[in-house]
């Protein structure tokens, strides 16, 4: 994606770190972020602060929607990436809903996209149990399922 101008879809945005980062590093893509409501306002105080110049901001867009339903034609995104986000859709619309997200980034991903999904798992190796303490300690009560849920889903 560097040097040229592709289309990125980051799927559940949050506070919009990763696509700011992106736009550093491929400053001609166009960003479209997703995320509910409650992340508008973080996004945005982002967006005002002094972490990244305004230029950085100029490619990305910020629609508020559910990710089970995207509201995108379809094969418009290039690349479309993801870091965790997905435990809130298993929290909200359980494993049917993480099965519309896959449908909903098949749908909406060119035949050569790249998509790129993050999951925690938790399990007996040293950065798994770090995690799982972090996550603890901050009260996080996400459902993290087992790697191969994901992979399944991804290939139906």
């Amino acid at each position: 994606m560097t040097g040229g101008r592709g289309h990125v879809l980051d799927l559940l945005a949050g506070h919009g770190y990763l696509s700011a980062e992106l736009a550093q590093l491929c400053p001609d893509c166009i960003i479209s972020c997703t995320g509910l409501g409650n992340d508008l306002d973080s996004f945005q105080a982002l967006r005002e602060s002094e972490l990244y110049t305004t230029s950085v901001w100029k490619n990305i867009r910020y629609t508020e929607c559910d990710v089970t339903s995207l509201p995108f034609e379809d094969d418009t995104f290039d690349y479309v990436m993801n870091f965790l986000g997905l435990e809130d859709v298993m929290m909200t619309n359980g494993e049917d809903g993480l099965l519309s997200v896959f449908s909903e980034v098949s749908r909406v991903s060119k035949q050569t996209a790249i998509v790129e999904l993050s999951i925690v798992e938790y399990g007996a190796s040293p950065e798994e149990m770090i995690a799982e303490e972090i996550w603890a300690s901050i009260g996080l009560n996400a459902i993290f399922l087992p790697k191969n849920f994901y992979i399944k889903g991804v290939q139906r």
